[in-house]
Parts: C-alpha cells; sequence; structure tokens
C-alpha cells in the first residue's frame, strides 16, 4: 500500500484474519457526495457454521455464500474532511438454509437481499443497520452497553423512532409460528428484557393446530414479566412470559371463538395433542364454540407421554360450574391409547340452579333442587366432550340440599337420570304397601333437606358404596343396593333396600292406626300387622324394591324398633 497526504491511498491490498477466516481486501481510493474517501473491499464465500460458530444456530443455519464486505475509512488527504467509519456486509444468502419458524424459514437456493451496517461512530453511540429482504429492517444503537432502537417489518412506511432503553417492533408479517418460536425460547432470557412491540398486524398466526388471521400484538413490562396482547376478530387476550423461570407461560384470553365442525374435532385435538410441549396456564373469561357461549375457565396444561393432563380446573358454564374437590383435585386427563382416546375427570361439579342447569343440557328435571355438589371420578373411552352418559365409569359422592321429587302417574322416561331420581320418590309406590299417607305431607312430591352418599358406577352395574341417606326433618331415609346396566349402558335391574325411620304420629291416618278397634294395650295394626310396641318406639320399616327400573315393584318387609332412638 503507497500513501501521500496530498493523494491519499493509492491501489493496493491487505490481508487478514477475522475469527480465524483470511481475508484480502483491495484498497482504492474512492468518493462519496463530493468527499473522498478509502475503500477496503472483499468478497468471499462463508459458510454458515464459521459465521454462527459463537451462537446457539448452528444446526438451524447450514450452507454457505458470496459475501461482500466493505470497509469506508477517512482519505487521509490533507483539507479532506475526516468522516466516520463505515463497515458494510452485504449477500443474497443464495446456499445457506435456515430452519428456523416462519417467518424466518429459508431454502437453501432462495434468495435474499441481506445487508449490513455498522457505524463505529467517535462522538456520538455506534450505529447498527440492517435490511433482510422485505421481511426486517431497522436500526440499533449501543449505548452504554444497552442496546435501543426498532425494527420495521414488512415493505411498508411506518412512522418510528429510537425510544431510550427500547427496542421497539412495528408493520407487517405475513405468517408467524408462535408455537414453533415459543418452544425455541425465544422470548425467554435477557436478550428479550427490552424488546417490545409496538404494533405488528400478522396476517396468519399459527399455535399447534390453530389459525389466527389478521392479529394484532402489542408488548409490555409488568412486574410479573413481559406480557404480549394479541387481538383479531376471533380472540383477545394476553401472553405473559414470568420473569422466574419457575413459573409457566400464562394464556390469559377476554374471550376465543372456536368454529368447527364434528367430524373434524377429533384430527384437529390429536394436532393441538401433538403440537403441546411445554407447560403453560390457561384461563379465558368467554370461550365460544361454534357460536355457543361455554363459559370462563382456567387450569394450568401439563404435556406427558401419550398424555395431556388439566390441572387445577376451574370454570362456569352456564349454570353448572367445576372446581376443587374435598380433597383439592380438580383434573382432566386425556390419554392416548391403543383404542383411541380415553377421558378421566376427578373434580366437583356444582350448581346453585339445578333445575335450570338441567334445561340447559337438554333434560327437563322431574324434581326441584336447590344446590346440587358432586365430587366425581369418572372415566370415558373418548374426548372429554365427546362422552356419552351410558359409557361412564368412576364414582359419584353426593351432597344435595332442598330437593322436591315431583308426583306423578308413572315412572316412565326415558332419561335414566330421571329414572333414577323417581326411584327416591317414596310417595309415588310405598304408601301403596304400608298404608302410610305420605301425600298428606309430600302434598307437591316427596322432599328432602339433604341427599348425601356415594355411587360406584362400572360397566354392569350402578351400586350405592355408601348409602344413600334422605334426611327430612326428623325422618331419614336410609338407600342401599345396586342397579344393574344392561348391554347398552341403560339402568337396568333393581335390587334396592330403603330403611326408613319416621315419626308415626306425624304419616298414620286414623284408619291405618288402628284396624278393627281402637287403641289398646300398646297394639298398633299397620298394613294388616300387628306390633305389641309402643307406638313412639316403632320408628323404623324398611322395604325391597326389586323389577325394572320403568317398572319397579315394592316390597314391604316390616317395621322394628330404631335402637338408636331415645
Amino acid at each position: 500500500m503507497e500513501y501521500d497526504s496530498s493523494n491519499g491511498i493509492k491501489d493496493g491490498f491487505a490481508t487478514l484474519k477475522i475469527n480465524d477466516i483470511p481475508f484480502k481486501f483491495d484498497i482504492r481510493k474512492g468518493k462519496e457526495n463530493g468527499n473522498f474517501n478509502t475503500q477496503l473491499v472483499a468478497e468471499k464465500t462463508l459458510s454458515a457454521k464459521k459465521i454462527f460458530s459463537s451462537f446457539d444456530l448452528k444446526k438451524e443455519i447450514k450452507g454457505s455464500s458470496k459475501f461482500k464486505i466493505n470497509l469506508t475509512l477517512a482519505s487521509f488527504i490533507k483539507k479532506q474532511p475526516f468522516i466516520d467509519p463505515e463497515i458494510k456486509v452485504s449477500s443474497n444468502l443464495e446456499g445457506i438454509s435456515i430452519d428456523l419458524p416462519e417467518p424466518f424459514i429459508k431454502s437453501k437456493d432462495s434468495k435474499v437481499d441481506f445487508s449490513l451496517a455498522f457505524k463505529p461512530y467517535l462522538n456520538k453511540p455506534p450505529l447498527l443497520s440492517f435490511k433482510y429482504g422485505d421481511l426486517f429492517r431497522g436500526k440499533f444503537n449501543f449505548d452504554n452497553n444497552a442496546t435501543e432502537g426498532f425494527v420495521i417489518a414488512g415493505k411498508k412506511k411506518q412512522s418510528v423512532s429510537i425510544v431510550d432503553g427500547q427496542i421497539l417492533l412495528i408493520g407487517e408479517v405475513q405468517k408467524l409460528d408462535l408455537g414453533s418460536l415459543i418452544s425455541l425460547g425465544i422470548f425467554e432470557g435477557e436478550e428479550s428484557g427490552n424488546f417490545f412491540i409496538k404494533d405488528l398486524l400478522v396476517q396468519e398466526t399459527n399455535f399447534s393446530n390453530f389459525s389466527l388471521l389478521k392479529t394484532r400484538f402489542k408488548s409490555s413490562r409488568t412486574k410479573d414479566g413481559i406480557e404480549y396482547k394479541f387481538l383479531n376478530d376471533d380472540l383477545s387476550g394476553r401472553l405473559l412470559i414470568p420473569e422466574e423461570n419457575n413459573k409457566n407461560l400464562s394464556f390469559k384470553f377476554d374471550f376465543i371463538k372456536i368454529n368447527q365442525s364434528s367430524g373434524s374435532s377429533k384430527d384437529s385435538f390429536l394436532s393441538l395433542f401433538n403440537g403441546i410441549k411445554d407447560k403453560f396456564n390457561f384461563s379465558t373469561e368467554e370461550i365460544f364454540f361454534n357460536d355457543q357461549n361455554y363459559g370462563n375457565w382456567e387450569f394450568s396444561i401439563l404435556p406427558e407421554a401419550n398424555q395431556l393432563t388439566l390441572h387445577d380446573i376451574k370454570g362456569t358454564y352456564g349454570r353448572w360450574g367445576l372446581k376443587n374437590t374435598n380433597d383439592g383435585i380438580s383434573t382432566l386427563k386425556i390419554s392416548k391409547n391403543s383404542i383411541g382416546w380415553t377421558s378421566s375427570l376427578k373434580t366437583n361439579i356444582y350448581s346453585g340452579s339445578p333445575e335450570k342447569a338441567m334445561m340447559q343440557i337438554g333434560i327437563k328435571p322431574n324434581f326441584e333442587l336447590d344446590k346440587l355438589s358432586l365430587d366425581v371420578d369418572l372415566t370415558w373411552n373418548n374426548l372429554p366432550w365427546l362422552f356419552d352418559y351410558n359409557s361412564i365409569k368412576g364414582e359419584v359422592k353426593t351432597n344435595l340440599d332442598g330437593i322436591t321429587i315431583r308426583n306423578s302417574e308413572t315412572l316412565e322416561t326415558t332419561s335414566n337420570l330421571l329414572r333414577l331420581v323417581n326411584i327416591f320418590n317414596i310417595t309415588d309406590s310405598f304408601e301403596k304397601v304400608t298404608n302410610l299417607d305420605f301425600r298428606k305431607l309430600y302434598k307437591r312430591g316427596f322432599s328432602a333437606d339433604s341427599v348425601t352418599g356415594k355411587f360406584n358406577i362400572t360397566n354392569k352395574s350402578l351400586q350405592i358404596k355408601e348409602p344413600i341417606l334422605l334426611k327430612s326433618g326428623s325422618s331419614q331415609f336410609s338407600w342401599t343396593g345396586e342397579i344393574s346396566r344392561d348391554k347398552k349402558g341403560n339402568l337396568d335391574k333393581l335390587n334396592l333396600e330403603v330403611v326408613m325411620t319416621l315419626p308415626l304420629r306425624e304419616y298414620l291416618p286414623a284408619y291405618a292406626l288402628v284396624l278393627g278397634g281402637p287403641l289398646t294395650a300398646g297394639v298398633v295394626y299397620i298394613a294388616g300387622k300387628a306390633f305389641e310396641k309402643n307406638l313412639d318406639k316403632l320408628s323404623s320399616g324398611k322395604w325391597i324394591i326389586k323389577g325394572n327400573i320403568s317398572e319397579p315393584k315394592t316390597e314391604f318387609d316390616g317395621w322394628f324398633e330404631d335402637s338408636n332412638k331415645k
């Protein structure tokens, strides 16, 4: 290289190594905007492996491409202005493949105009500007080890300026694979601490098998972490990236709208099932499925081998609600196995308006009920929303308040549930075998203050695992036994016993107390049988219920003295 202060640099060359990569630069005099400068220019084919040797992208970025490096220096000619230096790197990236999610993906043979310019100013922070095709362009300042600047997505003009301590993203992207980017951890770590989305429009956002159209994104920092807001015609919500690494990602929706045919629900869920790789929390104020509102829900999702578990489920759907059982459990497990899908639900199902809740799912109740609470542990071989009542197995623990089973002329009903409820109505059949006038006290139907007990549901029967106790004032009705199920799962044959503990003076009309004479010597005649017991001690009776659930046959087994009665 030759130089003199009157003419500057004469043509020459320089060789050097950058990160152990040898370069040969041609040195020549240049001129720009009427001012002379010194140009060092090199062209070299570089491999992605060497370029990104210090990054964690060696597997995702492969191949090699020709790069042009241009170093602009002052002319070093007397009386010429001293310009700030600049380094420019450019390439069409042909030969390099980028195996990253949309929008960063690039095939090996495609061309994308890439340019990078770095100005290490002497009297102000260094400036880096870049352009990646029509996808991204932007500028970064490096001030006191803090990076600030902006990134513009798309080729449309945008109004944006550098904000102290922040990197802002604005513009438009055609496709964004959000699920894959989250799995890669692109939103985690210190690097994202000062990165904010000012206003980004994404024409198509994909998360697992869900596709969102024309979605706007914004982000901000909160005390809990970085919050990304998103909004389109089908949803509105926030994604929270927590500050603490031991906490889950959190999706919080204002509303979600899902439209899907019943025939495609299994295939769609399989894609979602396979696409969920990480734990996250989920909540929504409203979720619409095919324009029907299914209420508000929240839970945590845990993916496991061939299983997806929803923990701590809480929510309401119309008049129905789910919450923790007395053991503090509310979970749904969805398992993929050789027979397809198996769902297991352990939770508390409750309702403060049970009659309206029944009407909501298409059942016109034959009872009135103040409050319903069921601890359930149920399993069925299908997806959660494709269950069949007749195929369910497991346990149900009941806790009901203020029930009245309405009197009816017949026990015929198309619903297994309503047939079962009718069996517990003593006014419909029991008085016929006892001469007890239950309808005198239960004019609208049989009433109880509370109902407790536990059912065990198998593929063959409905077993009363813990006695079903119906309490009404000083009366108590204790049910035991089982009801068999036919091949289709319908309730079928009855094998039940009920022990009634009654204040008899309230139930026995005059004609039923004594048959054939006045009450003498403590002899009581009931249903043709004589008991030499005092009326106050004769407090409990036993009934046997047999036959088909639609035509039950009740047999009175006799009265006995309750040894616990004082």
